[in-house]
């Protein structure tokens, strides 16, 4: 047979395997084109629900933002130390939650940013303060916007001081007090060296302190700005009672809280029954020093003062604790403590943990007092609270001391007392300088333990604090008795 020839290939005939490779390969194509088309429909499909969450989210973020500015509103711009502010139910949780995305998405004009600021201010929450505030002056200064710079450098003075840079501080204060009075703002002005003044104290520097509070008092009581004269006539009695003069200092914080009764201000009111409680109770007069508090504190029940009820429950532990009564103290610390956790300051949290430890320690149960300082401290630490960091370090030597662990007491009383000089903390730095000394008598080591006491003796009498002069000069009288008969003892045997 003449032609081509198909071949036998393991029985199939190679033009039918030919065919259908050809139709299997058409078969297959047609299925890859078929699943090209399904899976770009659905990678397709896929890309429009990730969109639709994507504009879902940003749509529930911009309506969260536009809640948040609402409640900002009720928040003030310029902010005192130590101010205190009702916060409406639910701003927290909802700046905690959408601050930062729409910070990161330039969500915030100046005013709203100084207000989160504000609101991490009013939690003690320092460092994340900072953090806003100065987004604020940044943004404030490439849109020329003169009056929120000043605004946030009066804010970020106010956290660079509880930071502990106290230079820092006084030069954000300087700053915004030169723009409050190129603006003719002189309310602000005054706030600013009134905030300056504080600084200053904190360092103690009283005589400087009470140049700027007087400054401050001439230009609100010109103006009648009588709430900001109740703050700077008490903040004059502050400084008279630091340098010892307590007759004056007792004078103009009386003026305070008189004014303070006469315009109905009852913030003004508590804050100078606590304040005039805490001179009395400086100078060592604990059963007036607790009227006063016990006067604090009823008037903040009344009138929703909740962080002053705080302060006073922990103002009266302390005097219960001066007078061994360690139960009703822990009982007062326990309270304040509850109530600075549900108001979430960390400041006062931190303080409150280490009034707690003070009592442990004097109750003799060391581990817990050890647990409590450490826990404060911490807290401390995190939010930059300086002057906290140092006094639980001290507080920590207390504990190791009383365990009899010297040597770590020791360590941690001369930390705490660097950091206390270093801060210009006046009364901590007479405690530290005390503490250190009764360490060294207990050790037999009696010259440092005169240099450290007679020093502490110093610092104390220039703050007139009476309590801590009275504890040196015991001291310093029994060891030069000590070392007087001993020396009497060596003349003999020769």
């Amino acid at each position: 047979m003449e032609g081509v020839m198909a071949v036998d290939v393991f029985g199939y005939d190679i033009a039918l395997i030919g065919l259908a490779v050809v139709v299997v390969l058409a078969v297959a194509g047609g299925a890859w084109r078929l699943f090209t088309f399904i899976w770009n429909a659905r990678q397709a499909k896929h890309k429009d629900r990730q969109l639709s969450a994507v504009e879902g989210r940003t749509a529930k973020l911009e309506r969260e933002v536009l809640r948040l500015k609402e409640l900002l509103k009720t928040i003030p711009l310029q902010i005192r130390q130590n101010q205190s502010v009702n916060i409406p139910e639910g701003l927290q949780e909802l700046a905690d939650e959408v601050g930062k995305p729409a910070l990161e998405k330039g969500l915030f004009d100046c005013g709203e940013l100084i207000k989160l600021g504000n609101l991490a201010y009013f939690q003690g929450d320092m460092i994340k303060t900072d953090s806003y505030y100065q987004v604020a002056l940044d943004q404030a200064q490439r849109h020329d916007d003169i009056g929120t710079v000043a605004d946030a450098s009066a804010n970020l003075g106010l956290v660079r001081h509880f930071l502990g840079d106290y230079d820092g501080a006084l030069t954000y204060f300087d700053d915004a007090a030169g723009i409050f009075s190129e603006l003719g703002d002189k309310a602000g002005m005054a706030l600013c060296v009134n905030n300056a003044g504080l600084v200053h104290y904190d360092r103690s520097a009283y005589t400087k302190s009470l140049e700027c509070h007087e400054e401050a008092y001439k230009i609100v009581h010109e103006m009648r700005l009588l709430f900001a004269e109740v703050s700077a006539l008490g903040n004059m009695g502050r400084c008279y009672g630091a340098i010892g003069k307590t007759d004056k200092a007792l004078d103009l914080e009386h003026r305070a809280l008189t004014l303070a009764r006469s315009i109905d201000y009852p913030f003004g009111e508590v804050t100078w029954l606590g304040n005039i409680g805490l001179l009395y109770q400086r100078s060592g007069e604990n059963t007036i020093a607790k009227e006063y508090h016990t006067e604090s504190l009823r008037v903040s029940q009344q009138d929703g003062f909740e962080d002053n009820v705080a302060n006073q429950l922990g103002n009266l532990g302390l005097l219960h604790k001066a007078e061994d009564r360690y139960e009703e103290a822990l009982l007062s610390f326990e309270q304040a403590l509850e109530i600075h956790t549900r108001l979430g300051n960390k400041i006062n949290i931190s303080r409150g943990l280490g009034n707690i430890g003070l009592i442990y320690t004097a109750t003799h149960d060391f581990g817990k007092a050890i647990s409590y300082h450490v826990d404060a401290l911490g807290i401390a630490r995190s939010i930059g609270y300086k002057e906290g960091e140092a006094h639980e370090i001290g507080h920590l030597g207390l504990a190791y001391s009383g365990m009899g662990d010297t040597a770590t007491a020791l360590k941690y009383y001369k930390d705490a007392l660097v950091m206390c000089e270093s801060l210009g903390l006046a009364d901590d730095t007479a405690s530290n300088l005390g503490r250190i000394g009764i360490v060294y008598r207990r050790t037999k080591k009696l010259n440092e333990a005169l240099e450290y006491l007679r020093r502490s003796r110093d610092v104390a009498s220039k703050c007139g604090i009476t309590k801590l002069v009275a504890i040196a000069s015991k001291h310093i009288a029994e060891i030069e008795a000590e070392m007087a008969r001993k020396s009497g003892e060596g003349d003999a045997e020769k």
